[in-house]
């Protein structure tokens, strides 16, 4: 592979042995293993939380309705929060088969959901309420066309004010070609504003098997059962979004692909390189994952980059890492935070004796604007066992990492699985931009004529001194004065006893300072 540079000695310097974590989750103090649930088989984090799905496990007598669990990063380790099990959910309703995060909005679906029609599926909205301390249900979406056996919400992605859902099983130019669908909020209102396909898409091209916003104004589809260069090798299509009209732009796909490469069963992207390229373009970088792809004659998986020039999108590393096998299915999960660290899931790597017990790999990306990599570092679980699946899902956001074993077997349940939390350490997470260590949240809410609470986040551990003053600048109280480790803290202020007007309040941190406006009153 003559584009597979080695940056091995950068690297090492970036990931050194104290630089890379993990926490294991014990089973009998962190969460009850059930059989059957699938534990981790899809995760998101944004922040400091991070949501687990179950969605196979048991609800209130009802098989398979699914289940998930919020984790909240707070001195230093990630901590169960909150389990969600809808009251409303239906028998194999497989609520949690795909979730995404947003800052404090998440999105959790159940393709088995029947409120429509039988197994029509359905996609629940839930925002962090910041004086309960809890996550709260906003909304349950569903498609404006609902039919029986659509499969809407095998895929999720929320960015912003944003959620694409995907129906791969749904009716676009053909029955059963697969749709994707686009919804807005607006004051807190979820509103459907366009059903998505492609026209050349044909039955059971699984078109929405995968989705991705990339931004505000370009969205990636994944068909990996579509025709690409060959029958049923896989496509991932690009829709650009102009005057408020998402419009199909790219049919991407390998040009030396074959049948069941699965080219687009993941997908994974950063949001802006090094350099931005020129012209109206995504500026960015596009990862790919295909597990079926064949090299070497053996059929090991692979990762494409993809970059837009104002030639058009154009493919740049393919990467197979040297170190797999067959059937290892590298790339059947890929995740990269916005500094180039990626990480690929080999689900069905052996581990010495232990067959399928999977792996992670992971490079760092941003040389050579998407053309190499540095060398792979191998992830892997403490205790790990035959056939669980490590890597079958995997995400970053910046530092924090979370891997599902969704078919790991716990104190003798099959397939109850499980989750492991690793942290990036080094230069790799920004640790000279003060900004990105440290932040300090607008209060919520605000203005306030009671409780209004304060989050502040750290990525490194320090005294944490939070003060509030008057417009004058005359020093009220004291918030905090602390040492504090890693993680997201929140701060309860009771404003009752303070007069109507502006305050400020400042948090000072190691070297970092900054201050935000409240009002209090009306």
């Amino acid at each position: 592979m003559k584009a597979f540079i080695n940056y091995i000695s950068v690297f090492c310097f970036v990931l050194g042995t104290s630089s890379v974590f993990t926490q294991e989750l014990v089973p009998h103090d962190k969460f009850t293993p059930v059989k059957n649930a699938l534990t981790g088989i899809s995760t998101a984090i944004s922040g400091g939380w991070a949501v687990v799905a179950s969605p196979q496990k048991d609800n209130a007598g009802k098989k398979s309705a699914g289940g998930v669990t919020f984790y909240r990063l707070t001195d230093g380790q990630w901590k169960r929060f909150q389990e969600i099990l809808p009251t409303d959910a239906s028998e194999l309703g497989n609520f949690g088969i795909s979730v995404s995060i947003d800052g404090n909005t998440a999105v959790i679906t159940a393709i088995g959901d029947h409120e429509s029609a039988l197994f029509s599926g359905a996609a629940y909205v839930y925002d962090y309420d910041y004086l309960k301390e809890k996550w709260v249900q906003s909304a349950k979406i569903k498609a404006s066309d609902a039919g029986i056996g659509k499969r809407f919400g095998q895929s999720v992605h929320i960015l912003g004010n944003t959620i694409v859902i995907g129906a791969y099983n749904g009716d676009g130019p053909v029955a059963k070609s697969g749709v994707a669908y686009l919804y807005t909020r607006t004051r807190n209102v979820w509103t459907e504003q366009q059903k998505i396909f492609s026209v050349s898409s044909a039955k059971n091209d699984y078109f929405g098997y995968h989705v991705k916003l990339l931004s505000d104004n370009y969205l990636a589809i994944g068909a990996y059962n579509a025709d690409g260069a060959a029958d049923r090798s896989g496509a991932v299509y690009i829709f650009k979004k102009k005057e408020g009209v998402w419009t199909e732009q790219a049919k991407l796909f390998d040009s030396k692909g074959s049948t069941s490469d699965l080219f687009g069963y993941s997908m994974t992207y950063v949001p802006e390189m090094k350099v931005k390229p020129v012209g109206d373009v995504f500026p960015g970088i596009l990862f790919i994952g295909a597990p079926g792809i064949l090299e070497g004659n053996k059929k090991r998986g692979g990762v494409y980059f993809f970059i837009e020039k104002p030639s058009g999108w154009q493919q740049g590393l393919k990467l197979v890492e040297p170190e797999t096998d067959h059937n290892d299915h590298f790339g059947i999960s890929v995740s990269v935070n916005r500094r180039g660290a990626l990480f690929v899931g080999a689900s069905r790597t052996n581990d010495n004796t232990n067959l399928n017990a999977g792996r992670v790999y992971f490079y760092q990306t941003l040389f050579g604007g998407g053309t190499a990599v540095s060398s792979s570092v191998k992830l892997s679980a403490d205790f790990i066992n035959a056939y669980d699946q490590f890597g079958t899902h995997v995400t970053i956001n910046d530092e924090n990492i979370v891997v599902g074993s969704p078919y790991k077997d716990t104190n003798g349940l099959t397939n109850a699985g499980g989750i492991n939390f690793f942290r990036l350490g080094g230069s790799l997470v920004g640790e000279n931009n003060l900004n990105q260590i440290y932040s300090l949240e607008q209060n919520n809410p605000n203005p306030s004529k009671g409780i209004t609470v304060i989050q502040y986040g750290l990525k490194k551990a320090g005294n944490v001194r939070i003060t509030l003053y008057n417009i004058n600048g005359q020093l009220i109280s004291t918030l905090v004065d602390e040492h504090k480790k890693f993680g997201v803290y929140t701060v309860n202020l009771d404003t009752k006893k303070l007069q109507t007007g502006v305050y400020i309040y400042k948090i000072e941190v190691n070297d970092f300072t900054t201050e935000k406006k409240m009002l209090i009153g009306g």
